[in-house]
């Protein structure tokens, strides 16, 4: 499970200077498609 703050400014932000740079769009992108890919997972 992913937890919410992943999906905050902040968060982005500070994962994005952690990671060098990355595009904070794309970031949040990623992570909204990892909960897809394992919501059918059960």
């Amino acid at each position: 499970m992913i937890a919410n703050q992943c999906f905050t400014k902040e968060w982005i932000a500070r994962k994005r200077v952690d990671m060098g740079s990355v595009d904070p769009v794309l970031l949040e992108k990623s992570i909204h498609f990892k909960i897809f890919l394992f919501s059918g997972e059960e």
